[in-house]
């Protein structure tokens, strides 16, 4: 199985990106070219934990993107409403995150339709996380 990986890696998102274990897992897999790893967490934590423990690692940076029907307020249905407060949320607790939202899978991957609907988006290319208002859209998403 480690030979197919290394033959088409693939993105490797680890949530728990700020802590030791995940950051010398995401190293071992990109020194064994198996994976590119995407951390999830704050970006200056992430960068100072790498240095702390010697590792080569480049941080990508995680664009997120908070899925919906809705694109920045258009709906008022209970998977917007929520995908809007989870980005109020993350605007207060973690205002170094770049978080988007609320938007369709479409609209996450593509920057020319986000500046259609929402000129003003702080993603720059397109989303490499993107966040479910449940899990059926999850699931569906897959």
């Amino acid at each position: 199985m480690i030979d197919k990986a290394r033959c088409d890696p693939r993105r490797l998102v680890y949530a728990e990106g700020e802590e030791r274990q995940a950051l010398q897992a995401a190293q071992q897999v990109s020194d064994e070219g198996i994976a590119y790893p995407l951390l999830v967490g704050r970006p200056g934590v992430i960068a100072q934990r790498i240095e702390q423990l010697g590792l080569r690692l480049s941080p990508v940076g995680t664009t997120r993107s908070l899925l919906s029907r809705s694109h920045f307020g258009t709906h008022d249905n209970p998977s917007a409403l929520k995908m809007r407060a989870a980005l109020e949320r993350f605007h207060e607790c973690a205002p170094d995150l770049i978080v988007e939202g609320e938007m369709n899978g479409e609209t996450a991957v593509s920057e020319e339709l986000r500046r259609t609907f929402f000129g003003e988006s702080v993603l720059r290319g397109p989303a490499n996380l993107l966040v479910m208002p449940n899990d059926d859209a999850g699931y569906g998403a897959w």
